[in-house]
């Protein structure tokens, strides 16, 4: 059911690599990228995986900038030439998740559906986009500590979103009155949300090799 395992710290377990890759980043810095195919979890085979390895000879090996770094992936269409220069561009991507969750908050909503989750995130990326659009307009609202910047940021953005809003307008009619609400339909009886188990994950211990 399972098959050969594969460990990064084990080189004897990293045989099979299905594609690799050597070129040069950006920088002109060598860099070799492998990827192994065709994986899965002991806790989900249902789930396909690929592991990738970047090596970047020139890297110092600290633990801001390691010389080896492993990634999982879901999607094998990735070129390997790609996945080291868009791994570079990570912190502002880090930066963006946390906006999404603080100022526009994706992860604030209570739904009970994985659909409903989806709708709200397609909204929230509807609302992230309008931001990068309303950011070439160049009205901002800077707070007195902020430095005056070229590259305006989502957040001085949004303060102004409200007259932009206003002087946009909408394509929508305003809201008719429809009298009181009919209620629910005479012999409904809506169904309870359904439950599910709370997941609580347990310490990690380490596991002694084998073989």
């Amino acid at each position: 059911m399972d098959g050969a395992l594969l460990q990064p710290k084990r080189e004897e377990t990293l045989d099979g690599v299905a594609h690799q890759w050597s070129g040069t980043l950006p920088t002109g810095k060598p860099v070799t990228v492998r990827r192994w195919t065709q994986l899965h979890f002991k806790t989900a085979r249902e789930i396909e995986v690929s592991v990738v390895h970047v090596r970047r000879e020139a890297a110092p090996d600290s633990k801001r900038d390691p010389r080896d770094s492993w990634f999982v992936l879901l999607d094998e269409h990735v070129p390997l030439s790609q996945i080291a220069p868009i791994y570079s561009h990570r912190f502002s991507h880090e930066h963006g998740y946390r906006y999404l969750k603080q100022d526009l908050f994706w992860t604030h909503v209570h739904v009970r559906t994985p659909e409903q989750f989806e709708r709200w995130s397609q909204v929230v990326s509807i609302t992230m986009n309008q931001l990068r659009l309303a950011r070439d307009l160049g009205l901002v609202c800077y707070r007195p500590w902020e430095r005056r910047r070229t590259m305006l940021t989502p957040r001085q953005v949004r303060r102004v979103m409200s007259t932009i809003l206003r002087q946009v307008g909408t394509p929508t009619r305003p809201c008719q009155k429809r009298g009181k609400s009919p209620g629910r339909a005479m012999e409904f009886h809506p169904q309870p949300a359904q439950r599910y188990e709370v997941v609580a994950k347990g310490k990690d211990t380490a596991k002694k090799p084998t073989g």
